[in-house]
């Protein structure tokens, strides 16, 4: 299992654990964002089944974290971001003093392990701030993916930074889907976001998944950031039927070209190297 280098001085900073899992420090509070610290099948193992390439003991990262873990942070519902196999583990070994902030879609998984005491139903308009032993986050809620039919209430995107900044900070939507009209108003300094986008079916009629290159750059002039963290969100040992029917695009040397053209550092993150803000 490879070192971690989560911040230990309180810095601002973001460190990527394969798939969609995440340990950042912002405004002096340490906190999981979508931790999945098990093998992902989304209940039906034929159908895809996925395992970290790095960080595979999942028993020593799952104990690592809810040392250096004050809370919880989880985007979407669905199992690649709010596990129901990392979260007790999680809950067991986390302070009790740890929160969690999830949006409605999540609350049949984590009500299950973490009591309503604990936990903050947040959706998009919402602001919630958690305390850490450093200082205070505060974490504005975005709206983000709409991962069902078009009626269906968005995910969480966040806009993370200090409390009491007005500008400025860190800004994750897992699928790069986001709102201009919502974003139009918003100052971020980075914005974190996949390596590759997905989609799924033929060509002609697919249905996209995820974005990233042209629409991250896009993001990012939006919220005047000046740094785009990038991870490679495909990268796991993955089999199963699902692996036929979507397809990768992009790739990082374009996504790489298209911020430079745009005057945007950057920034393609490796797993369990934390990457101060």
């Amino acid at each position: 299992m490879q070192t971690l280098h989560a911040s230990e001085t309180g810095e601002p900073s973001v460190t990527w654990f394969e798939g969609n899992s995440w340990l950042w420090t912002i405004g002096g509070v340490t906190f999981l964002v979508d931790p999945i610290f098990d093998t992902l099948d989304f209940g039906m193992p034929y159908f895809y089944k996925a395992d970290k390439r790095v960080f595979s003991d999942y028993r020593a990262l799952t104990e690592r974290m809810a040392q250096e873990a004050e809370h919880i942070v989880i985007t979407q519902g669905l199992p690649d971001h709010c596990c129901e196999k990392t979260l007790p583990r999680l809950a067991k070994l986390m302070k009790p003093t740890a929160r969690v902030i999830a949006p409605p879609s999540a609350k049949d998984i984590v009500s299950r392990f973490f009591p309503d005491d604990r936990v903050t139903y947040a959706k998009p308009g919402d602001k919630v701030v958690l305390k850490g032993s450093g200082g205070e986050v505060e974490l504005a809620v975005m709206p983000g993916s709409v991962v069902g039919p078009p009626w269906q209430a968005p995910e969480n995107a966040y806009l993370a930074r200090p409390r009491g900044a007005t500008d400025g900070g860190v800004f994750y939507e897992p699928h790069c889907m986001w709102s201009e009209d919502a974003m139009r108003s918003v100052r971020a300094d980075a914005i974190v976001t996949p390596t590759y986008g997905q989609r799924m079916g033929p060509e002609a009629l697919h249905y996209t998944i995820l974005n990233s290159g042209e629409r991250a750059v896009e993001l990012a002039k939006t919220v005047g950031a000046r740094r785009i963290i990038s991870y490679n969100n495909v990268d796991q040992e993955s089999t199963g039927v699902l692996n036929l029917i979507v397809t990768r695009t992009g790739d990082a040397e374009e996504f790489a070209r298209l911020a430079a053209k745009a005057g945007i550092e950057y920034v393609q993150v490796q797993p369990g190297t934390r990457v101060a803000l």
